[in-house]
């Protein structure tokens, strides 16, 4: 358990009792059709807070496994099961994607096989191997502060606080990789604990910790601007690669347009699995962590425009390190937009308690 993150009982109790939802729908229904279950994040970290999910995925043996894809809310918190096949599992064994957790700090709640259970434990391998090897994780830093620039240039064109402070999150991101692969290793707790994890990485850039949490507070474009510049220049320096020499071509923005056909059906699914996002951001203001409510807005302010740009929802330029609680009732106001556009064409099931929805499913 990380320092100062307790473990909620009731929360735990909520999550076991889900997780042996999951595991008794793949033994009655998906035996031959589901290779594994996974579970990972504060569920298998003993982090969980009163708004805490379960952070699990399945790896799909056949097609019908499809059918055990899903989202749902049950008192108020988003669950998401979803599916990863081996290939993708592979991708994570390379570092190919910044969720290596999902690999390297999860734990099998089922197993179809010997054999699937040994093709798992592979690839942890190969993880551990890249890992341990100098060069390839270097390789991996100077990759991740490369899609850094790539944020950086077009944080350099834009001009909105909204834009800005979602172009700053995914550097901050981008540079975190970064140093956590030139120092060999990943972030075991996701983004709830990386200033922790940083602490205990032996080599940091200068000044790169002060930079990372005092990022959120900055409130104008050029604030955000030059944080951001110091903090690639710093990186840069920690890996030895000179930023000017990097492929600064970022892709275009694409703006945003009204679906011509809405799948309402759809869009209410979606909210169930953002809903975890929304509780990411209630608990960190609750918290006082303004560094994780910060970083968790960037990561919703993302899902929002990926998944609901039918609707323009903005929830960082209202963004304030210094009255946490304030921002949360915005934040709630946009979730609440939200689900107010959603219901104009489909309901939202939730499930007031745990024995409803297994009542139910």
């Amino acid at each position: 358990m990380i320092d100062g993150m307790g473990v909620d009982a009731a929360v735990c109790n909520r999550s076991a009792r889900i997780v042996g939802w999951a595991i008794g729908k793949v033994e009655s229904e998906y035996p031959d059709d589901v290779c594994l279950l996974i579970v990972y994040g504060s569920y298998v970290n003993r982090t969980e807070g009163p708004l805490s999910d379960v952070d699990f995925y399945y790896v799909p043996a056949s097609e019908r496994a499809g059918e055990l894809c899903r989202t749902f809310i049950v008192e108020d918190i988003g669950y998401d099961l979803f599916p990863i096949d081996w290939q993708g599992l592979e991708g994570l064994s390379m570092l190919d994607e910044p969720l290596v957790p999902l690999l390297g700090a999860s734990e099998i709640a089922y197993c179809r096989s010997p054999a699937d259970r040994r093709r798992f434990e592979g690839l942890r391998d190969t993880l551990r191997r890249n890992l341990a090897d100098t060069a390839f994780m270097h390789r991996k830093a100077v990759d991740a502060l490369s899609r850094a620039a790539g944020h950086w240039a077009r944080l350099l064109r834009a001009d909105d606080l909204c834009t800005c402070r979602s172009l700053a999150g995914g550097i901050l991101l981008g540079l975190s990789d970064a140093v956590a692969y030139e120092n060999q290793t990943y972030y075991h707790y996701g983004l709830k604990a990386q200033p922790h994890d940083l602490r205990a990485m032996e080599r940091l850039p200068d000044g790169f910790l002060a930079g990372y949490l005092s990022l959120p507070e900055a409130r104008t474009v050029g604030q955000i601007r030059e944080a951001c510049d110091t903090l690639i220049a710093t990186t840069g320096t920690l890996i030895g690669c000179d930023v000017a020499t990097l492929n600064l071509t970022a892709e275009p923005d694409v703006p945003r347009q009204e679906p011509r056909a809405i799948d309402w059906a759809r869009l209410a699914e979606d909210y169930g699995e953002t809903l975890s996002t929304f509780n990411k951001v209630y608990a960190s203001c609750d918290r006082g962590d303004a560094m994780l409510a910060f970083i968790s807005a960037v990561c919703l302010q993302d899902a929002l425009d990926d998944v609901f740009s039918g609707i323009h929802l903005d929830v960082l330029s209202a963004f304030d390190a210094a009255d946490l609680p304030r921002y949360a009732e915005h934040v709630r106001a946009v979730e609440a937009q939200l689900v107010a556009y959603i219901e104009r064409g489909a309901s939202i099931t939730r499930y007031p308690s745990v024995d409803a929805f297994l009542g139910a499913n």
